[in-house]
């Protein structure tokens, strides 16, 4: 190495399993682990509305892995996309057990578009979906998606087909949702 003196060069055992070849390079090799943490971060939640004013504001901004919780109260959105990432989107439920979050998207369009590759990381539960309306799917429009519905209402949507949940391609799951008046 230029600028390392010959006696730097000779390598040094660390821990019994590394080795380092300078002090410059010890120094070399913490620098570079405070700037590349070796590891994955831990997943964030993010809250709607505390964080984010909307959920796809908080979908946009989400990681790999994070879950987006959604506050008790009426939700506004339509044509939502969580995106190819594996989230959680996650609504509350008040002390005892009823769903308290809603999206409605007041017939403005679907109210989740699951169609860029969600997989089966992405979980979506706990919520009531309702107001859809669409050609295909007014409450979730999928095509292509391996996403989970989970524990959801899904109630007064409309389409002229699959007027709660139209699935074009991919494996959807659905668990314990309650489906009615679409």
């Amino acid at each position: 190495f230029p600028g390392i003196e010959e006696e730097e060069r000779e390598a040094r055992p660390i821990l019994g399993k590394m080795n380092v070849v300078s002090s410059n390079a010890r120094i070399l090799s913490l620098t570079i682990l405070l700037i590349f943490p070796v590891g994955s971060a831990s997943a964030e939640v993010l809250e709607v509305p505390e964080d984010f004013a909307s959920i796809q504001e908080a979908m946009d901004a989400a990681a790999v892995g994070d879950t987006i919780r959604i506050a008790a109260g009426t939700f506004t959105e339509f044509d939502l996309r969580p995106g190819a990432k594996s989230l959680t989107i996650r609504g509350t439920r008040n002390t005892s057990g009823e769903l308290v979050s809603t999206i409605d998207a007041q017939q403005a369009g679907s109210v989740f578009r699951l169609e860029a590759g969600e997989t089966t990381g992405t979980v979506i539960r706990d919520l009531i979906i309702t107001g859809g309306l669409a050609d295909s799917g007014g409450g979730f429009f999928c095509d292509g998606a391996a996403a989970s519905i989970l524990d959801c209402l899904i109630e007064n949507n409309t389409a002229t087909s699959g007027a709660g949940i139209a699935l074009r391609d991919g494996a959807v799951t659905v668990v314990n949702c309650t489906i009615r008046s679409n």
